[in-house]
């Protein structure tokens, strides 16, 4: 039975989850579960306070001469036990009014804890993906990392950690006020409470296959329908130009449906036993009634009694309804936790050296280097030696999968050699002192990313606005051959060039790119097939801003054709 507990609650998942958050969080952690404690006194002391409070109204005389409210009857001189009914229901208010205000406090902090914890989960998720090695990046399916950052782990904060709030606070509560039920009269409240429980029980018993069978539906979903909506849009001209906006839209509302229908599925589980509750309760209060008069009791004698019992449903309904739909979530969120887990438990490596202190004054090698993506593929690169001397332009030509991209990105740090090493003014290229390395490169694709902003802010990408260097802004266009083109444009820097540059040509992209590499002031720039999308007279005008680059610079260019390579000192 314990370990079918564990499995239901997933304590080993959640205990993942919980290292994840910082010590500050933990502290406000402890703090609400205490909350939670005190909320449940008042909430026991509220449910208490309606036996005097109805007897006050119904029989004040056997109040007047009780015992404990003697010092109390003294104190305010009463005469009469009528005296004492204003004064009681002015308390029970006031309790009652206190409570409500600590539940609605208790559930502000629950949800403010959870949207932090969130925060902090998500943040640490996506830093994750950023900082993850090249290799597993090109590996993964961008839409299955998308899922996780955008939708898992937010699954995972309002279906796995604020339901586990409200599960600890159901269980405090409950345990508050069936202690103080049960000694007012254990009879009757194990005969209600304990046939909720089998409700739920049977609920649950029910349930639970399709809440997990729908977890992983949702998850499976999710990631379809983000996978279509990049599939589409990324490829719109063809979508337009073939017309497949049908078969997109069917295959998005098909993946959406199933998503929707799983959801709702798991909400109805969570919702439905609630009204069978209420049913159980009102039957079950009107058969006590019948049970305490059977011998002709005065019933007006039972009321305080019927009252408290019907308090404690009152109170105890929603608490049972909490933790049940708070179980269902879990259950019906176990694969966003498990994929809100894979992006948290990525392992990253922090750069250990400072990054400028690794120089390049005078070669770059490569040593005897193989690489392979995996150990059971092929042999991408096999034994390659080659020395680059600072300042020479090395064109990189061969056929497609010869290992082109591979050997710039093992140049680059991107990839570590399986076999052999790259070494700069001899030393030897490591996980230690990559960073350092990279500060030093400049990469220009044949597709350049641009974000839709200004050509400023795309120049000099990555950094904030106001941080930007205008004067190197300048300096980089111009040597990139970017400026003429800027300075006729109204708006100049501050155009904005629309999602992936559509307002701009080709060549205005490229252009982008070098001026890009030039702000950064790297010594080595690689150009990765950065003119094959362009045509014959754009790449010569491409070709000759990189040619009239400085000769201090180290220029790798990667091409298909040997006419874009003819002013590289050497050919590989």
């Amino acid at each position: 039975m314990l370990r079918k507990f564990k499995r239901v609650f997933n304590f080993s998942d959640l205990a993942n989850l919980l290292s994840h958050i910082d010590s500050q969080q933990k502290t406000k952690l402890v703090l609400l579960i205490l909350l939670m404690l005190f909320s449940s006194i008042i909430d026991v002391i509220s449910i208490g306070a309606l036996i005097p409070f109805l007897t006050a109204l119904t029989t004040p005389e056997i109040l007047f001469e009780h015992k404990w409210l003697e010092p109390f009857v003294k104190i305010f001189s009463f005469n009469h036990p009528n005296q004492i009914v204003f004064p009681l229901v002015v308390l029970f208010v006031a309790i009652n009014v206190f409570a409500g205000m600590m539940r609605i406090i208790l559930l502000i902090s629950k949800i403010r804890l959870s949207n932090s914890i969130g925060n902090r989960l998500s943040e640490k998720g996506y830093r994750n993906v950023l900082h993850d090695s090249y290799i597993a990046q090109v590996q993964k399916n961008s839409s299955e990392t998308l899922t996780g950052i955008t939708s898992s782990i937010n699954r995972t904060i309002y279906f796995t950690m604020l339901p586990v709030l409200n599960i600890i606070s159901s269980i405090v509560f409950f345990v508050s006020i069936i202690s103080f039920l049960i000694f007012i009269n254990p009879m009757i409240t194990l005969w209600i409470f304990g046939s909720f429980g089998v409700v739920y029980l049977i609920m649950m018993l029910v349930s639970k296959k399709h809440l997990i069978r729908n977890s992983k539906l949702i998850k499976k979903q999710q990631r379809n329908i983000i996978k279509t909506i990049q599939e589409s849009l990324s490829g719109i001209r063809e979508v337009i130009i073939d017309n497949n906006q049908n078969f997109f839209s069917l295959r998005f509302s098909k993946s959406d449906k199933e998503f929707r229908c799983a959801s709702a599925t798991n909400s109805i589980i969570g919702a439905a036993p609630r009204f069978i509750i209420e049913t159980l309760g009102v039957v079950s209060i009107a058969l006590i009634a019948l049970y305490l008069t059977k011998d002709g009791g005065n019933l007006i004698e039972h009321i305080p009694l019927l009252g408290v019992i019907a308090l404690g449903f009152q109170r105890m309904l929603p608490i049972f309804q909490l933790a049940f739909q708070s179980w269902s979530e879990i259950n019906g969120s176990k694969e966003s936790l498990k994929d809100s887990l894979k992006l948290l438990n990525i392992k990253t490596n922090t750069p250990k050296s400072i990054p400028g202190a690794l120089t390049f004054d005078e070669k770059i090698e490569l040593k005897e280097v193989s690489f392979k993506y995996k150990l059971d593929s092929k042999t991408v690169i096999d034994n390659i030696n080659l020395g680059v001397k600072k300042g020479e332009m090395i064109g990189v030509i061969g056929t497609t999968g010869s290992g082109k991209s591979t050997l710039i990105d093992i140049l680059m740090g991107l990839l570590t050699p399986t076999i052999g090493g790259l070494f700069v003014d001899n030393v030897k290229i490591t996980s230690d002192n990559t960073q350092g390395w990279m500060n030093k490169i400049a990469h220009v694709p044949q597709m350049i990313h641009l974000s839709d902003s200004s050509i400023a802010e795309n120049i000099a990408f990555g950094i904030h606005k106001d941080e930007i260097n205008l004067n190197k802004i300048y300096d980089a266009a111009n040597k990139a051959e970017l400026s003429l083109v800027v300075n006729s444009l109204s708006e100049g820097y501050n155009t904005l060039v629309g999602e992936r540059g559509v307002r701009l040509s080709g060549g205005q992209c490229q252009r982008i790119g070098i001026a890009r590499a030039l702000y950064k002031q790297a010594t080595i720039l690689i150009f990765d097939e950065a003119t094959s999308a362009l045509d014959n007279e754009t790449e010569s005008e491409v070709m000759k801003a990189i040619e009239g680059l400085d000769n201090d610079l180290t220029i790798f260019i990667v091409a298909h054709r040997l006419t874009t390579l003819k002013k590289c000192d050497r050919i590989i």
